[in-house]
């Protein structure tokens, strides 16, 4: 089966993974998943994570998905009439998971 997985890890450095430098920092699960997948490198992030966890989730900068600024855990967030990449993958008979912090809000 074909598998999607998005890794989004805070204050990772670009050479940080072994695969980009040389061994000097060994990543060998990484490196697996990445010598067997497709690398997207040339990409753009906001300053905090929430704006970038929408973007990514919805394909949309964060001016049109009102995601500007981190999100602590308040009862605002992303609209649930967005529509995210975990949604469209799903009408195609993927399976989603998402793991770790969400920092989206919530409702």
């Amino acid at each position: 089966p074909k598998h999607v997985i998005m890794t989004v890890i805070d204050d990772l450095g670009y050479d940080d993974l072994g695969f980009r430098n040389e061994g000097q920092i060994l990543t060998p699960h990484f490196n697996r998943l990445h010598s067997q997948g497709i690398d997207l490198s040339s990409y753009y992030v906001q300053p905090s994570c929430s704006p970038t966890r929408a973007a990514i989730l919805t394909g949309r900068k964060p001016l049109h998905t009102g995601i500007n600024f981190w999100l602590p855990n308040i009862a605002a967030g992303l609209s649930l009439n967005e529509v995210t990449l975990a949604q469209v993958l799903n009408r195609r008979n993927f399976t989603s998971h998402a793991v770790g912090k969400w920092h989206l809000g919530f409702h």
